[in-house]
């Protein structure tokens, strides 16, 4: 009879250990309390202003790459319109063959010159043009000044453009 009263009362005790512990598994079911769930409520309201913020800069610096390679690709397509090799031709040390070149005083030299070359030439440099569009997109309003702004670089106040003209030195 000691033995069934002791199963008795470890079948008892573990019975009210099971009901304890299910009541306290169930209010931690039971979700979260007002406060938490007002804290929980503004720390994602934090996040998602933070997040939005952040698209907003993304979708701007993305606009403004956009606009710079449209304008690349516009000022490449003006400005290599046209491509041809030049290479150097004639001897300037011996004087042997080249172009005739008359100096100030009336004697003729022959010399290098730069002239255009065969595209199968592997020493020729690849000159590169375009017509007056081009010099519009180098020297416009919407010029390199524009595309230096569009990637985030300015120049100085006191720096000038530089224009290449035929026959100044």
């Amino acid at each position: 009879m000691k033995r069934f009263l002791a199963v008795l009362a470890f079948a008892a005790a573990a019975g009210a250990m099971y009901v304890a512990g299910a009541t306290a598994t169930s209010r931690v079911h039971a979700g979260p309390t007002w406060a938490q769930f007002s804290a929980l409520k503004a720390t994602t309201n934090k996040r998602l202003t933070s997040l939005n913020t952040q698209l907003v800069a993304l979708r701007k610096d993305e606009s403004a790459v956009k606009k710079l390679a449209f304008s690349e690709a516009g000022l490449l397509l003006d400005c290599m319109a046209l491509a041809v090799p030049i290479d150097v031709f004639g001897d300037g040390q011996n004087q042997t063959e080249g172009y005739r070149y008359q100096q100030s005083d009336g004697t003729d030299v022959l010399t290098t010159a730069l002239d255009v070359s065969t595209p199968d030439d592997s020493g020729a440099l690849w000159i590169t043009g375009g017509d007056a569009t081009c010099a519009d997109d180098i020297l416009g309003i919407g010029g390199l000044r524009h595309l230096a702004r569009l990637a985030g670089r300015h120049r100085h106040r006191d720096a000038h453009v530089r224009v290449f003209r035929t026959g100044r030195h």
